[in-house]
This record gives C-alpha cells, sequence and structure tokens, in this order.
C-alpha cells in the first residue's frame, strides 16, 4: 500500500467535498472512484469519522429510524423500478447512507428484506473469472448485482445504469458531469455527445468539428485548508485519455452561476497528472487568461436547461 503524506489525505477529502458538494462516505473513498482508498485514512487515523474529525469535516451520523429507513428504500425501488442497490444511494441527496442501514440492520440484503424488496447482492467470494454483461469486464473488488438475470458489476450499476434508464441522480457526481455536457454541446453546436444509450464507456465526452476530441469538466469554487485563495479544481484520472481539449465550466461556490469558462488544450502545462487548478487570484486568472472564453452564453443554457427533458433524467419525478 503506498503511503501517503497527511496534506495528501486532506486533500482528496476535499477534493471530494468540492466535486460532490457533502461530507464523503466511507463506501465514497475508492480509487475506483478516483480516490484514495478507505484503508488508507483507516490506517492513519484509526477510524473513518477520526479522519473526518482531523480535517474539521462533521461526521455523519446515523438518525434514522427503522421505519424511516424502510420507507426511503421502498419510495427509490418505486422510482428506480427495481431494487436499489448500495450504488444507486451512493451521492443521492438527503437520503440514509450505506452505513445508516448496516447500523440499522447489519447488512444491506437484511435490509431490502425488512422492507419487502427483493435482494439483488452476491455476497460471495469472487474466483476473479466473473463478467460483467454490460462492459465485459472482470472484477473481484465489488459486490455484484444481479439485475434482469444477469450479472452486472458495481460500477456498471450505478451511475451508467441509471444513465440508460433516464433516472440519472442529477446531483451525483455523474449527473452534473451529464448536465454540463449538455450545455457544452448546445453552446458549441457543431460536436456530437460520444456517451450513448448503446455505447457508455467512450474515452472522450464530446466530439467536436472545431475543438476535436473534448472532456467537460466542472468545479465549483472553494477554499483550501492549506491555501490563501479559492480555487477550482478540474479533475481527471491519473491513466485517463487525453483529449485534444478540455473545457473547464467554473461554478461559484453554490453552483448557482457559471464564472469562468476556460478551453484549455490537453497537451498544456496547466494539465497536470491530477487534473487542472486554477486559484481565484488575479496572478493564476491571468496564466490562464489566453485559455479563457466569454462564459455568459455557457451560464445562460445553464439556467434556461430544464433537466427532465433531457434522456438521462426523464424517468425522475420532478420533486426529486
Amino acid at each position: 500500500m503506498r503511503k501517503y503524506t497527511e496534506d495528501e489525505l486532506l486533500s482528496d477529502l476535499y477534493r471530494f467535498v468540492q466535486e460532490n458538494n457533502r461530507v464523503p462516505r466511507y463506501i465514497d473513498m475508492n480509487p475506483s472512484n478516483g480516490y484514495i482508498s478507505v484503508a488508507v485514512y483507516q490506517k492513519r487515523f484509526k477510524t473513518w469519522n477520526n479522519a473526518l474529525k482531523y480535517a474539521n469535516l462533521p461526521v455523519n451520523q446515523n438518525t434514522y429510524t427503522e421505519t424511516e429507513l424502510i420507507n426511503s428504500l421502498q419510495n427509490l425501488a418505486k422510482i428506480l423500478g427495481r431494487t436499489p442497490s448500495v450504488n444507486d444511494i451512493a451521492g443521492l441527496k438527503d437520503f440514509p447512507s450505506q452505513i445508516a442501514f448496516l447500523n440499522a440492520f447489519d447488512s444491506w440484503n437484511n435490509a431490502l428484506i425488512k422492507s419487502g424488496l427483493p435482494i439483488n447482492q452476491i455476497q460471495t467470494v469472487l474466483t476473479g473469472d466473473e463478467t460483467c454483461a454490460i462492459c465485459g469486464h472482470r472484477t473481484s473488488k465489488n459486490l455484484w448485482s444481479i439485475v434482469d438475470g444477469k450479472r452486472i458489476c458495481g460500477n456498471c450499476n450505478s451511475g451508467p445504469r441509471n444513465y440508460l434508464h433516464g433516472v440519472l441522480n442529477p446531483n451525483s457526481h455523474t449527473g452534473i458531469g451529464v448536465i454540463t455536457e449538455h450545455v457544452v454541446h448546445e453552446v458549441l453546436g457543431d460536436c456530437e455527445k460520444c456517451n450513448t444509450t448503446e455505447h457508455f464507456f467512450a474515452p472522450y465526452d464530446l466530439s467536436s468539428k472545431k475543438y476535436g476530441s473534448i472532456n467537460v469538466k466542472s468545479s465549483r469554487v472553494y477554499k483550501c485548508k492549506h491555501a490563501s485563495a479559492q480555487r477550482w479544481h478540474f479533475t481527471k484520472h491519473l491513466s485517463g485519455i487525453i483529449p485534444d481539449n478540455y473545457i473547464c465550466l467554473a461554478f461559484d461556490e453554490n453552483k448557482y452561476n457559471i464564472e469562468h469558462v476556460w478551453i484549455i488544450p490537453g497537451n498544456s502545462y496547466l494539465v497536470k497528472k491530477s487534473g487542472i487548478s486554477i486559484s481565484n487570484s488575479l496572478k493564476s486568472l491571468s496564466r490562464a487568461i489566453q485559455y479563457e472564453v466569454d462564459p455568459e452564453p455557457y451560464n445562460k443554457v445553464y439556467q434556461e436547461l430544464d433537466i427532465y427533458t433531457l434522456p438521462e433524467f426523464c424517468n425522475l419525478p420532478r420533486e426529486v
């Protein structure tokens, strides 16, 4: 296991907060999601809650009754049209965390049984030869789900699957990414979406006649504990394929408005291994000014966008 410095561990926690606008749960911190493993935090700080306390972040508490937990699962099952998985609830705003169900029912399957829902998880030791019916990849790290009689890996059972069924959570990391893709797609007017209902795992978000391959990134402005100025951080995977251009949408703190838009070539000196960081300071903004474009067209589309008309969110009830 790689040794991380204390600053690196805290920085990754703060990065999760600014990307998802909430405190992470222990199941969120996973290398497959692009974050340092929760095991590293537990080794360094003894418990997950100790890590949150050390970072001056609020500790996740279980304040739900069993009846409230059961009702929340049953209501989500009606929205999805199937039994929810642990991946479905990750990132849902104002929804109990997985640990709340574990504290109350000892296991996810027990929570499903108490809620009168069919069990959809296989909790057996995996051989490593399992193949996902959607992506075709093999993994022994995630719990598998049985969906429509097929074995589905954890990655394909969350964001992508909800995307294909029109019930993607707009507050999730994937949901916000999809919304910003639509904004850029409409503003540019000359590009095609690479992720479709037939294929979700494209290496790029958009393909443009003018800008070539594009990955759309977004970030709200946030204050890092060890920095003097607020900043935006546009994350990329360390092993991700580099596009011709990154289009970065910089939001205000509450993601009400788009304050800056940068179109940054993939080979720019601003692109680091972990992504692109731009501070809200004159010095940092001046370094990126050559890539800045007028944010107003993007903000106008963002403000007027009705997400429920988009295929990724079309089956969500409007109150969600």
